[in-house]
């Protein structure tokens, strides 16, 4: 099991760029600076909601979107946000990372169930996400916790991905790339869990770490490195 951010793919463009190009799209031109400042207050804002426990969803997209226009003084219409919702998605720009096709295209030969469970704000949104890198094709079950309600690295979400797989948790190894959110979720649900670590962030800490991701045969079944 995957999680998707910067442990597949990354975005090639900081998330203020794409949304300060949304605005423009919808017809709300403004200075790059500015719009930065009222997208770092939203930010601010969001980060404390989920402190709170509330889950990254479309509707919380709608309300950020809508603070962001607030800040900057701007018409907050219901049915301009809904556009800029519903074409976000398609902006996002990102690149998979070059270890990961590869290593997806083996597992899959090898028969091994593939699994996404991501910290997203729908099921919808994650599978465009996929698409525009070429690897929904290699997964069974895709899992977003905005579709789901629950977050990672709260155990329901692990939980929610084991049913779906019909697979027990003690079965299944969580690769991902933050520590509290995937490695310690993932085994607080009862999985194995490896943490992705690219550029060295975790080094020295005494955790089941891979650098790249074909490093997962080490820890897979019958060492399917080939």
């Amino acid at each position: 099991m995957f999680d998707f951010g910067d442990t597949l793919a990354y975005e090639l463009k900081e998330d203020y760029l794409t949304y300060h190009l949304i605005f423009e799209e919808v017809g709300y031109v403004t200075e790059l600076s500015e719009f930065k400042k009222r997208y770092n207050e939203a930010l601010e804002w969001l980060l404390a909601e989920r402190k709170k426990g509330r889950v990254w969803t479309e509707e919380t997209r709608a309300e950020f979107v809508s603070r962001i226009l607030t800040g900057l003084k701007l018409p907050s219409q219901s049915r301009v946000i809904s556009k800029m919702v519903e074409i976000f998605p398609y902006r996002v720009q990102l690149k998979a990372f070059e270890d990961v096709e590869p290593t997806l295209s083996l597992l899959r030969r090898k028969k091994f169930k593939l699994i996404i469970c991501s910290n997203v704000s729908s099921e919808k949104n994650l599978r465009i996400f996929l698409k525009s890198v070429n690897l929904e094709p290699y997964f069974d079950i895709i899992v977003a916790s905005g579709t789901v309600g629950y977050e990672k690295p709260d155990p329901e979400i692990f939980k929610i991905a084991s049913k779906l797989s019909n697979t027990r948790p003690e079965r299944m190894i969580h690769i991902g790339d933050l520590y509290e959110y995937d490695y310690v979720g993932a085994e607080s649900a009862g999985m194995q869990a490896l943490l992705i670590d690219r550029n060295g962030s975790y080094k020295g800490k005494k955790i089941n770490v891979i650098h790249k991701l074909d490093d997962v045969f080490d820890y897979v079944p019958n060492g399917l490195k080939a």
